[in-house]
């Protein structure tokens, strides 16, 4: 995504790549979106909601200053016949990096739906970088925000947490946090079932009848990263082949990672590789065109999130597909519960489903490579 887009080769005229879907009974459509429209000014923001917006009706773009670094602020733009309604109301929601797809569709899917049940919504970024999800709440509640949606940094140390679970209890206002539990009164969750969907990445290729299988993760640190790898040995305990801490590469969720770690899983004799997320795949495949090695042929590759680029790749990744838009569009319905009527809101549990394109296949016979 964005300056990234270069590792990997689109075929952009092909459209989507037939596949065989594995889901759980309940997982809907959904499709994808993705942030990058509809901007107005902190300033402007301030004057709509006091009822004095005189600005011109274009969208623009503000980067606003604060001690938690630089934030990217969104607003929905509002035409000029609601100048003279009531307020609506405002809430905000907090993203790592909205150059990954994965957070940017579940941001747009977070507008997009917030707009439709009657609130303004303010999108803020703080990088992923540690301790940027701490600052960045203070200036979302100084915007008065009526609610939070907050997708946490992976890098959070536990003088964070406990930093941050202090200023959220404070604050007293409606959270709602995406992919992490938080015992807090004031917090509900919107979670994914990550080991359960780990499982189905790698029972998919024992049953093609790998048995070496390399693993890229992302920071041990980060809850559904454990999570992952707890799903990754429920794999291989069910078919009874002893876990290798060997063949575990700590990575960061980034392309580099399946770059820097591809040779030495090669030099483990590994015939397949399950990557933690999707961008890891896609460095995965970068390192692959340098060593002249085919995939599936040589090695197959499945990812995680299942980010829209996934079928456009010249050889379709395999990937666990999270419901995105749909997670998206709960953390604003259970927010304005969460505000409205908190005696309704429970946490809401999505289960993801495994999506076969064609990098994945058995493995090939040595003298055949």
């Amino acid at each position: 995504a964005g300056s990234r887009a270069g590792i990997f080769s689109h075929r952009p005229d092909m459209g989507s790549q037939p596949g065989t879907k594995q889901q759980h009974p309940h997982h809907g459509h959904h499709q994808k979106g993705h942030i990058g429209q509809n901007v107005m000014a902190a300033e402007d923001l301030s004057q709509h909601r006091n009822g004095t917006h005189t600005g011109n009706g274009h969208a623009r773009e503000h980067f606003g200053g604060n001690a938690g670094g630089a934030a990217l602020i969104l607003q929905e733009h509002v035409h000029d016949k609601h100048r003279s309604a009531a307020p609506r109301p405002l809430v905000g929601i907090l993203l790592p990096d909205i150059s990954n797809l994965f957070f940017s569709s579940i941001g747009q899917a977070f507008l997009l739906e917030a707009r439709a049940q009657g609130s303004d919504a303010i999108v803020m970024v703080h990088g992923d970088q540690p301790g940027q999800d701490l600052a960045n709440p203070d200036t979302l509640l100084s915007r008065g925000v009526g609610g939070v949606v907050m997708v946490r940094s992976a890098r959070t140390t536990p003088e964070e947490e406990d930093t941050l679970r202090e200023k959220i209890l404070k604050s007293r206002i409606p959270v709602v946090v995406m992919d992490r539990k938080m015992d807090i009164p004031n917090v509900k969750s919107v979670l994914l079932d990550n080991r359960e969907g780990a499982r189905m990445a790698v029972r998919y290729l024992l049953e093609q009848g790998h048995t070496r299988i390399g693993c890229i993760t992302g920071p041990l640190e980060d809850v559904v990263c454990r999570e992952r790898l707890l799903g990754y040995q429920d794999a291989l305990e069910e078919a009874a082949i002893a876990y290798d801490e060997s063949l575990i590469c700590q990575g960061d969720y980034r392309p580099e990672d399946g770059v820097k770690y591809l040779p030495y899983l090669l030099g483990k004799s590994v015939t397949g590789i399950f990557c933690f997320n999707d961008m890891i795949s896609l460095g995965v495949y970068t390192g692959c065109r340098a060593y002249h090695l085919r995939i599936p042929v040589d090695l197959s590759v499945i990812g995680y999130d299942g980010i829209p680029f996934c079928e456009t790749l010249d050889v379709p990744l395999s990937t666990v597909e999270q419901p995105v838009e749909e997670m998206g569009r709960a953390a604003a319905t259970l927010l304005k519960q969460m505000m409205y009527q908190p005696q309704c809101a429970q946490d809401r549990l999505f289960l993801p489903s495994l999506q076969i394109r064609a990098s994945t296949a058995s493995p090939a016979d040595p003298s055949r490579r």
